[in-house]
């Protein structure tokens, strides 16, 4: 709501701008613009960009002192700035229970800030940032800057665009920052009293350019990922209509809803082998990707658990159907119908299973012995190997592990018999990963 206020009060109240005020904006503005714009011309001959930011701050003071334009054309100033530190002291305990949820949304809403801007200038310089680093960096800021009666510490991406436009991109600019701030609070305040704050606005605005840009990758999300594409917008219209904490509270509940939707609807397919190759793919997206006679080779992409696991199990016996109606009239090796069929379920793309998932998993292997159907899992990532071990290891089951698909395939035509009867006596189970 503090958004769309602020813009409505902004549209009300034009008619009643400072004509000065105006005038300082755009002069500083077109001397910023102009400024950056040789900055980027003469990029490869500079050793380092003309900080014209400084430029326009240190003569818009000595302009407005010497003009006075706070008194002769009523443009506001910083005016008084306090100097020296305030003395340490430990805030009243006796506020604690009516500060606890405004800090507790400001700590949330702060630590989401930096670290996402700290990512976006990790992705553009090429750097990574460590999220529990950042939240310690935060937290330890916050108390010592509390017991000085700081402002809040965060990421602010005003200031980190004003510093990089003007080449600071490493630690050492902020160190330099943070000590040209303690000599203007000890001693040098007073020089920046008459300092318009328009200028301080233009300087906020021209460098937030960059940011406008990202506006950019809405085509591409478009293209690629248009659940993204959802989340982005509604997390600008979110911060637009309600502050900035109850907008990304808003936007981090949207983005889990489409996290659930995303693993509610595992992709599943049926694999065919690529002729002369070990590789398996989707029949579906590979025209050359052959079915294996006698097997039925399925795979998903996804965490199992209890809200997707009766939709995955559902199409694999769909699948295994169709398998064994297509193969038996297909292969002499099948003449015993649904005794010589086996079934390869493929998990190198399953994150995790869940305690629900895994004993559907072995009601389904049950119920596909019962038909004579062989089934032996491949490709399990370790952690998952080690779960399906512990959970699943029955030798009434005759259960297989094989390290890849082609493994499996290869052990399944080998076979004189039918794969479970003629590779693993009735009662046993094995793991052949070893």
């Amino acid at each position: 709501m503090y958004s769309r206020q602020t813009l409505v009060d902004v549209l009300v109240r034009v008619s009643k701008s400072s004509p000065g005020t105006l005038v300082v904006s755009a002069l500083s503005a077109a001397a910023l613009v102009g400024g950056k714009m040789l900055n980027s011309r003469f990029k490869s001959r500079l050793p380092t960009p003309v900080p014209w930011e400084l430029f326009v701050i240190i003569l818009a003071t000595v302009l407005s002192a010497h003009l006075n334009l706070a008194q002769e054309y009523s443009v506001q100033t910083i005016g008084r700035i306090p100097t020296g530190l305030s003395a340490p002291s430990l805030p009243p305990l006796e506020q604690f229970r009516e500060l606890l949820a405004p800090a507790l949304a400001l700590a949330v809403v702060g630590f989401g800030f930096t670290v996402s801007l700290g990512k976006v200038f990790a992705l553009k310089h090429g750097y990574s940032v460590d999220s529990n680093q950042e939240l310690l960096a935060l937290g330890l800021s916050n108390c010592i800057g509390g017991v000085f009666q700081c402002f809040a510490v965060g990421g602010s991406i005003t200031r980190s665009l004003v510093q990089e436009s003007t080449g600071g991109k490493t630690q050492l600019a902020g160190a330099v920052s943070s000590l040209v701030i303690l000599v203007v609070l000890l001693r040098l305040g007073g020089v920046f009293e008459q300092l318009p704050k328009a200028v301080l606005a233009v300087v906020i605005v021209v460098n937030l350019h960059g940011i406008f840009g990202q506006a950019r990758e809405v085509s591409s999300l478009w293209a690629s990922d248009r659940l993204d594409l959802l989340v982005w917008v509604l997390t600008l219209v979110f911060t637009l209509l309600f502050n900035l904490d109850l907008g990304l509270v808003a936007s981090i509940g949207f983005s889990l809803l489409t996290v659930i939707f995303r693993t509610q609807n595992p992709r599943c397919a049926v694999l065919g082998r690529i002729p002369e190759t070990d590789c398996y793919r989707d029949r579906r997206l590979y025209s050359k990707a052959a079915q294996i006679p006698g097997v039925t080779v399925f795979s998903c992409s996804g965490a199992l658990y209890f809200a997707n696991a009766d939709l995955y199990f559902s199409v694999l016996r769909e699948e295994v159907q169709r398998g064994r109606e297509g193969n038996a009239a297909s292969s002499e090796s099948l003449r015993g119908g649904a005794a010589g069929h086996c079934l390869i379920l493929d998990l190198g793309a399953v994150a995790f299973m869940d305690s629900a998932s895994v004993n559907t998993l072995r009601a389904t292997v049950k119920d596909m012995k019962e038909q004579g159907i062989a089934v032996c899992l491949a490709a399990c990532p370790d952690a998952l190997r080690r779960q399906l071990r512990a959970q699943l290891f029955d030798p009434a089951l005759g259960l297989l592990i094989f390290p890849s698909v082609h493994h499996a395939v290869q052990h399944r035509r080998i076979s004189t018999q039918s794969f479970e009867r003629s590779t693993c006596p009735s009662g046993s189970s094995g793991d052949l990963w070893e």
